[in-house]
C-alpha cells in the first residue's frame, strides 16, 4: 500500500470506508494528507481555527488495527471529522469565534461530538466562525475571514464557513455546525456542499440551546447527512446502494416576501429534473425577521457579560436590553403564526422547494450584504431563518453555479419530524442532478 495524495474533490464518508474495508487506503494514510493539507494553507487552512494532530493520527492508527484486524470500531471508524468552535470537543478550548487569550479545554463532549466518537470518527480539530456564530459570514476577531474554495473572493457564509470549507476542500466528509438563522446552510450552498438542519431538539444542542439553535451537519453527500442523522438519533443505518423512489417528488415553490436572484435558474432547473413545473405558493412571513432581530437580540444581551464584543455585535447585544417581555411574547405568536402557515403550505406536498439563499453571495471580508441597515444585518437570510422560527427541518443542496459562478443551493423544507424523508427526497433531486450533468458531460 502506498501513501496518496488527497484527492482535490472531497470524497465521501461511504466512499472513504469502502476503500478502507477494501485495504485500498489506511486512515492513518488519509489523516496525515488530511492535515498536510490544512498546514498548506490556502481555503483549506482558513477553515481551522485549531487542530488536534496527535489526537487524530491517535485515532487514525487505531483505525488502521481496526480494519486490518476487519473489526471496524463503528460506522464511522477512521473517517476525519471537524467541529464548529461553538461546541465542546473534550480536551480542546471552545473559543466561539472570540479573539484573545483561548480559554481552558473543555472538560466533556457535547452531545454530538460524543455521537462522533462513539462512532469511531477521527476529530481533526475545531473549524472557524464569528464570534459567538452571530452574524451569517465567518468574519470575526479569532483570525482572518475564511476563504471560499470556490470563489476566493467571496464570502464563504457562516457563522459555520469554516465547517463549509473544510468539507469542500476535502479535510473531512463530515463536519458538525450549528444553525441559528441559516449558519448551516448558507455556508453550504455557497461552497457547494450539503446542509442539514433537523427538526429543533432532534439533535441535542447541549446548555446553551436556546428557541432557535439547531445543531446540524455540512457533507459531502446526501448520502452522508443521512448516516450522520441516523447516528445522532439511533436510527437504522441507510443502506448502500439506497433505492430509487417509486414517484417523483412532490414539491411545490414558496413565494416569500424577498425574491431571489436564483428563483428563475434553479426553478428552470429543478423543473428540468421533474419533468415538469414547479406550482407556486404563496408563504406570508409578516414581521419574521422583527421576531428573529428580538429573540436573537435578547439571547445575545446576557453575553455582554462575557467580556468585549466584537463591534457591531455588541450593538445588536444591547438591543436585547431594549426588548420588552410583551416584545418577547409577540415574537412568539410569530412562531406560532409562521409555524401553521408552513404546515399549511407544506399539506398535500413532500417538501417546499426554494433558492437557500435570496442574495448573491457578497465579499469575502464583509459580514452582510452592501447597504444592509445594522438593524436589519440578517434579512437579506429569510429564505433560511423561516425555519429556524417554526422548527421545520431543512437541507441544501448543490445544484450546480449561479450567473456569478458561485454554487447555486436548493433548499427542501419538509415536515417537523420528517427528517428522514426529507434527506431521502434531498438525495434523489441529488441524483438526479448528477445523472443529468454526467449525461450532458459525456460526447
Amino acid at each position: 500500500m502506498r501513501t496518496e495524495p488527497l484527492p482535490v474533490e472531497p470524497l465521501s464518508a461511504r466512499h472513504l470506508l469502502g476503500r478502507y474495508s477494501r485495504g485500498e487506503l489506511r486512515p492513518s494514510d488519509h489523516v496525515a494528507a488530511v492535515l498536510d493539507r490544512i498546514d498548506a494553507g490556502g481555503p483549506a487552512g482558513s477553515a481551522y481555527v485549531l487542530l488536534d494532530r496527535a489526537g487524530a493520527m491517535a485515532a487514525a492508527r487505531r483505525a488502521d488495527a481496526e480494519f486490518r484486524d476487519g473489526r471496524p470500531a463503528g460506522p464511522l471508524s477512521g473517517v476525519p471529522v471537524s467541529v464548529k468552535d461553538l461546541l465542546d470537543v473534550a480536551g480542546l478550548p471552545t473559543g466561539r469565534g472570540r479573539g484573545g487569550p483561548a480559554p481552558g479545554p473543555a472538560t466533556h463532549d457535547s452531545p454530538v461530538v460524543a455521537v462522533l466518537r462513539r462512532a469511531g470518527a477521527v476529530i481533526v480539530g475545531k473549524t472557524r466562525t464569528s464570534e459567538d456564530g452571530w452574524s451569517a459570514s465567518t468574519v470575526g476577531p479569532s483570525g482572518p475571514a475564511t476563504v471560499n474554495p470556490v470563489c476566493p473572493d467571496r464570502t464563504s457564509g457562516g457563522s459555520s464557513g469554516g465547517a463549509a470549507v473544510a468539507v469542500a476542500t476535502g479535510t473531512g466528509p463530515i463536519a458538525i455546525g450549528t444553525d441559528g438563522a441559516g449558519s448551516v446552510r448558507i455556508p453550504a450552498a455557497w461552497c457547494g456542499v450539503v446542509g442539514f438542519k433537523p427538526t429543533w431538539q432532534r439533535w441535542d444542542y447541549g446548555p446553551r440551546g436556546d428557541r432557535l439553535s439547531h445543531v446540524g451537519s455540512l457533507t459531502a453527500s446526501v448520502e452522508d447527512a443521512l448516516l450522520m442523522d441516523a447516528l445522532v438519533t439511533l436510527g437504522p443505518l441507510p443502506p448502500d446502494p439506497a433505492p430509487r423512489p417509486a414517484r417523483r417528488p412532490d414539491l411545490v415553490w414558496p413565494v416569500l416576501s424577498r425574491a431571489s436572484h436564483l428563483d428563475a435558474t434553479l426553478r428552470e432547473r429543478l423543473a428540468g429534473l421533474l419533468d415538469g413545473p414547479v406550482p407556486e405558493v404563496r408563504l406570508d412571513t409578516g414581521d419574521a425577521h422583527r421576531a428573529l432581530a428580538d429573540l436573537l437580540s435578547a439571547g445575545e444581551y446576557p453575553r455582554l457579560a462575557d467580556g468585549p464584543l466584537w463591534p457591531g455585535h455588541d450593538q445588536v447585544a444591547r438591543w436585547g436590553a431594549d426588548v420588552p417581555e410583551s416584545g418577547l411574547r409577540a415574537a412568539e405568536a410569530t412562531c406560532r403564526r409562521l409555524t401553521a402557515a408552513v404546515d399549511e403550505a407544506l399539506a398535500g406536498h413532500d417538501a417546499l422547494a426554494l433558492p437557500t439563499v435570496a442574495v448573491p453571495a457578497f465579499g469575502r471580508d464583509e459580514e452582510f450584504p452592501a447597504g444592509t441597515a445594522a438593524r436589519d444585518w440578517l434579512a437579506w437570510a429569510e429564505h433560511t431563518f423561516v425555519t429556524n422560527l417554526t422548527g421545520h427541518p431543512a437541507v441544501s443542496v448543490p445544484l450546480g453555479t449561479g450567473p456569478d459562478g458561485v454554487p447555486a443551493g436548493l433548499q427542501l423544507i419538509g415536515r417537523r419530524g420528517g427528517d428522514r424523508a426529507l434527506l431521502s427526497l434531498a438525495r434523489d433531486v441529488r441524483d438526479r442532478w448528477e445523472t443529468r450533468t454526467t449525461r450532458k458531460a459525456t460526447p
